[in-house]
């Protein structure tokens, strides 16, 4: 009722409405530009009920990621994919997107969602299924098409223990061949890329360098089937990975992005949906064109099902 009463209003007004979640990103879209009413969703933040049977949970647009995780930890069940930073909400990544981890396997958010409440100023609060022709267009809408207020999930039976692998190449190259070749090979739940400059960063909130330097590749594994497969597939190519406990310190830290901001003063950062095959002449193109204007680009590259990759580049600097 809060939600609508704000959007009946400033229709009325013809003033714009920009809705935010928790701010989590250095991407800054919900930055009122042009003025108007920012409607911060953080206070609808209720878990509205985890159905352990039929694997489901319907929350509040503002209930947070880890939140929603770890409720779900309770009953044996977990979260199908999420976003980097956990701490984000599940409307704002409703709105903003909806690749992130786990997606490689589980694909993109939408795939995982049964419902959605969405609040307009015309028609009310719309409920959404998979079956209506508007549902995917508000994924990535950023709130244009109206505010969503309530999400139901498919969740998943947690795994008995999962394990990420971490290993380190001398070049963005290898690393990148690496990661298509063991998707392909051994189908593991997520595998992502990290630079050699954001695995230094890594290094520098260790106490001391742990990490090898280079660029990085996280396997991320959840059946003992998938590691037998990962061991064959790495002793074949005579490959050594780092220690467990270094790929799960590395693997959790990736929920936790924004952290690297105290290298800072700030950190601002873009995304891109590129084809795998693209890959190593998008990473090779923009450091020449970052080294030119005198900036350091971080990457990292989800690889997704298909042919898809999705490539993020970030830069310390004062925004």
């Amino acid at each position: 009722e809060g939600v609508l009463g704000v959007l009946r209003f400033a229709a009325a007004a013809g003033i714009p409405v920009i809705p935010r979640g928790a701010g989590s990103s250095p991407f800054g879209g919900s930055m009122p530009v042009r003025g108007g009413i920012v409607v911060d969703m953080s206070r609808m933040d209720r878990i509205l009920s985890i159905d352990d049977r039929h694997g489901t949970a319907a929350v509040q647009a503002g209930v947070r990621w880890a939140d929603l995780d770890h409720e779900l930890g309770k009953k044996g069940l977990c979260l199908m994919t999420s976003p980097s930073s956990k701490f984000s909400t599940v409307g704002g990544w409703v709105a903003t997107g909806g690749i992130g981890m786990n997606s490689f396997s589980r694909g993109h958010l939408m795939r995982n969602v049964l419902s959605l409440e969405v609040a307009t100023p015309s028609r009310g609060v719309v409920t959404l299924t998979p079956a209506d022709r508007e549902f995917p267009l508000v994924f990535g809408s950023e709130g244009q098409l109206g505010i969503v207020t309530s999400v139901t999930l498919q969740v998943a039976r947690a795994p008995a223990r999962p394990r990420p692998h971490l290993l380190v190449f001398k070049n963005h190259t290898d690393a990148l061949a690496f990661a298509e070749a063991v998707s392909s090979s051994v189908r593991p739940v997520h595998v992502f890329y990290e630079s050699a400059l954001r695995v230094s960063y890594t290094n520098k909130m260790l106490d001391v360098p742990r990490v090898s330097e280079g660029d990085a590749v996280i396997v991320y594994l959840e059946d003992e089937e998938s590691e037998k497969a990962l061991d064959a597939f790495l002793s074949s190519r005579g490959l050594t990975e780092e220690p467990e406990y270094l790929a799960r310190y590395v693997w959790n830290e990736r929920f936790f992005p924004m952290k690297l901001r105290r290298f800072g003063p700030g950190m601002l950062g873009l995304e891109v949906v590129a084809s795998k095959g693209s890959l190593d002449n998008i990473v090779t193109r923009i450091s020449s064109m970052s080294k030119a204007l005198d900036i350091a680009p971080m990457f990292e590259v989800h690889l997704l099902p298909g042919d898809e990759a999705l490539l993020l580049c970030f830069f310390m600097t004062d925004q």
